[in-house]
This record gives structure tokens, C-alpha cells and sequence, in this order.
């Protein structure tokens, strides 16, 4: 073994108390340690991955060295993200006394959306995303939107603080039984509420 791949990264090491793999992967990998000591590379893939999951990286399974990798180039919404830092990460720094390469690349890959279809992103802090989702919502004038959320636990409190500011919208979560799922979904398809939240 020389590549170990990891899919949806912020889930398997994340600390949630639901969370049963990050005691597997952490024995996994100490397992191949003995085997073929550091002759071999841990590959993390995610769509989100926070400092605090990279830092669960670095204690976990002993990834001293990492590099971040975003997979293809998106253009910003705001003008202002022109030349600024790139999706995925900032510049070199430490994590727990460890030097770490932080050097976003862009490798040329296929276009994975639909022709006419445009991607955005934009920046906000974690505190003002629920603004910012709703002030994009409006801006874009869009009839309805699915409304992505990296965590289940923060569904339900987006939704209710886009409701505070006027937004119809509702979510789906894994915790809902068959009946609720249903009726939250039917909500959106006839146009009931504005946009869904969920989980990917």
C-alpha cells in the first residue's frame, strides 16, 4: 500500500460523538505505519476541510506534511475576490509547531457542470454566512435554491435564522423520519418555500 484515500475527510475524522470511524482510520493507519513505516502518502477528500480537521490530521494520523490541492479554478462572485486568495486555503504556516505547504494549485481538469451552467463562490467568516446566503439568495433573484450545509447539526439553525430575516425556506435532515422527509421536500417541489436546506 502505498496511497491511502480518505472520501468525505471532515466526516471520518470530525469529533462528533456519532462519528464511528475516526478510531478505525486512526488504527488503520498505525497499522500501515508498521508495515511500511513513512514509505507511503495519506490522501484527505473533501469538499470542506476546516483548520480544525486538518489539525485532527496532523494528530491523529501523524500527517506532518501536507499540501492542499483545489481541482479546478472557480470565479468569484465579488470582483473583489480577483487575485486574492484562491478556494482552499491561504498561505504557509504551522500547525502544532509542524511546517506545513499550503500551496494551492490548480490542475486542468474537465468541466464537470453542464454547458450554461456558472459556479460561484464567495468568502464570509463563519459568523456571517447565514448572512451572506441570504443576501446572494435575494441578489441572484433565483425562483428557488438547494442550500448546502457541511455539517447536519447546522441545518436547522441556518434555516431558522434565515426565517428571522423574512426567507422562506425549509431543510432536510438525517435525523427526519420517511413522513417528515416527505413533506419538507414537497414543500420545495410545489414551491411552497424559497429554498431547502441540506446536507451533501
Amino acid at each position: 500500500v502505498r496511497t491511502l484515500v480518505i472520501d468525505e475527510a471532515d466526516e471520518m475524522l470530525s469529533e462528533s460523538r456519532k462519528n464511528n470511524f475516526r478510531k478505525h482510520l486512526i488504527a488503520v493507519v498505525e497499522g500501515l505505519r508498521k508495515v511500511r513505516g513513512n514509505q507511503f502518502q495519506i490522501v484527505l477528500v473533501s469538499a470542506s476541510l476546516s483548520p480544525s480537521i486538518m489539525h485532527r490530521a496532523h494528530v491523529d494520523l501523524g500527517m506532518a506534511m501536507m499540501k492542499r490541492v483545489v481541482s479546478e479554478k472557480v470565479p468569484p462572485l465579488d470582483s473583489k475576490g480577483k487575485g486574492g486568495t484562491p478556494a482552499g486555503g491561504g498561505g504557509g504556516g504551522t500547525l502544532g509547531g509542524t511546517p506545513q505547504s499550503y500551496a494551492t494549485t490548480t490542475a486542468d481538469a474537465p468541466p464537470a457542470l453542464a454547458p450554461g451552467v456558472k459556479h460561484y463562490f464567495v468568502f464570509a467568516d463563519q459568523r456571517h454566512r447565514a448572512d451572506m446566503a441570504r443576501r446572494v439568495l435575494f441578489a441572484l433573484k433565483a425562483n428557488q435554491a438547494l442550500v448546502f450545509v457541511n455539517k447536519d447539526t447546522k441545518v436547522r439553525d441556518l434555516v431558522f435564522r434565515l426565517q428571522r430575516q423574512s426567507l422562506e425556506m425549509t431543510w432536510l435532515e438525517a435525523s427526519m423520519n420517511k413522513r417528515a422527509r416527505r413533506d419538507h421536500l414537497d414543500m420545495f417541489r410545489s414551491a411552497k418555500v424559497k429554498a431547502l436546506a441540506v446536507t451533501d
